[in-house]
């Protein structure tokens, strides 16, 4: 399933064939993994970066509890920092890469009661064509069982070229299929 930033919940009905021949899509998931279409994983100029506000906390703690602290973050807890990202702390454009099979990582993790989302960074997208850019952040997973990664759920919110200022935060979930993708763009 092939959704786009810019018509988030639109499916695009793209097989994977025609996804490997579409700059219409711009974030892609395959059970876990979050891919964007740039470099080795699509055809289209898509680049992305992690502003990763969290990592230098995580990295303060004592060794044994960075685990357990990282588990610890939630969607309300971090939502500070999904708000605190603003035109201005969108890097330069060098400091985004294409797609080397995931440049979306860490952003899950699994306990005792299934895989969950991790707040630790917003990421931004550099979107393909000049349209602009995107803060993501993920929010959780649901319903995950070993044969399916269940529904992922993630708000996010689009910037023009001139980073004037961000468009009001949306919010999209999308059931990811146990062999299938689920694309945004």
């Amino acid at each position: 399933v092939y959704v786009s930033l810019a018509d988030p919940g639109r499916s695009l009905g793209l097989t994977d064939a025609q996804a490997q021949t579409s700059t219409a899509w711009d974030v892609a998931f395959r059970g876990y993994d979050v891919k964007i279409n740039g470099g080795e994983t699509g055809p289209g100029s898509v680049r992305a970066v992690c502003l990763c506000q969290n990592t230098r906390t995580v990295a303060q703690q004592p060794p044994a509890a960075q685990v357990a602290f990282f588990r610890a973050l939630t969607a309300d807890g971090e939502l500070g920092d999904y708000t605190a990202v603003t035109p201005a702390s969108i890097p330069a454009d060098t400091a985004f890469r294409l797609d080397t099979l995931s440049a979306i990582r860490g952003w899950w993790t699994q306990n005792a009661a299934g895989a969950r989302a991790v707040r630790n960074g917003v990421y931004v997208v550099n979107r393909p064509n000049g349209a602009g850019y995107a803060k993501v952040q993920f929010l959780s997973v649901q319903n995950a069982t070993g044969a399916t990664p269940g529904a992922v759920a993630f708000q996010f919110a689009t910037l023009p070229p001139n980073r004037s200022a961000f468009a009001p935060t949306q919010q999209a979930s999308v059931t990811v299929p146990a062999t299938g993708r689920v694309f945004y763009s």
